[in-house]
């Protein structure tokens, strides 16, 4: 998250739009169904879309420096496996 701080900016900008956009409609005293049934599909794009850009990580970044973890032993097992097995 640390190395990937653009999108990290992103994810919380849209997540600062989508609580921005519901408390302003919250006080604005207008908040009725038609409004919500408009504001809630958008506010729950821009959640998503937030927890989407917090995960992912920049063009940039390599996947060391994002902490990747390497192959387990058991997925490095099954590709010598299949390594073996594929010649025959």
């Amino acid at each position: 998250m640390l190395t990937s701080w653009k999108t990290t900016i992103a994810g919380l900008g849209m997540f600062m739009c989508a609580v921005v956009l519901l408390v302003g409609v919250a006080f604005s005293g207008r908040a009725d169904a038609l409004i919500w049934s408009i504001i809630g599909p958008i506010a729950a794009a821009l959640v998503s879309g937030g927890a989407g850009l917090l995960c992912a990580r920049d063009n940039g970044v390599n996947s060391e420096e994002a902490g990747a973890d390497k192959k387990s032993k058991d997925q490095a097992a099954r590709d010598a496996a299949w390594k073996a097995t594929a010649g025959k």
